[in-house]
């Protein structure tokens, strides 16, 4: 059987896109833990505790916004109530891809099972 890139340990193309969108929501979930535990706070605090460069939080901090659970102030950024909210639809969303990974999982398993039957 001839090695594949990702056997070899090397970035699949597959699943490329997928680890970068993961990081990029690691990243948006703990600023958003930062900031309800250091409301309010800006940019450059954000940057200095969780490593991120200020760029990388600025894009999460808009996007926290855009989904209208953190807003400005002359402070720096604060939590509003809407995050209760929102922490649970995400919930419910993770649970489903969960589901489907675990499905996916089953199905290379068993794929994988049956070329090893084959050889």
């Amino acid at each position: 059987m001839t090695p594949t890139k990702a056997s070899l340990g090397i970035e699949n193309a597959l699943t490329k896109k997928l680890e970068k969108e993961l990081a990029i929501l690691k990243r948006h979930i703990q600023i958003l833990k930062m900031i309800k535990r250091e409301e309010p706070i800006g940019i450059i605090r954000l940057s200095d505790i969780t490593g991120y460069p200020h760029h990388k939080v600025r894009y999460s901090l808009r996007i926290l916004e855009e989904e209208s659970i953190i807003e400005p102030s002359v402070e720096g950024a604060v939590i509003l109530k809407k995050m209760d909210e929102y922490l649970e639809h995400f919930l419910k969303i993770i649970e489903k891809i969960m589901a489907e990974l675990e499905e996916l999982r089953g199905e290379l398993t068993l794929e994988r099972e049956r070329a090893q039957e084959k050889q």
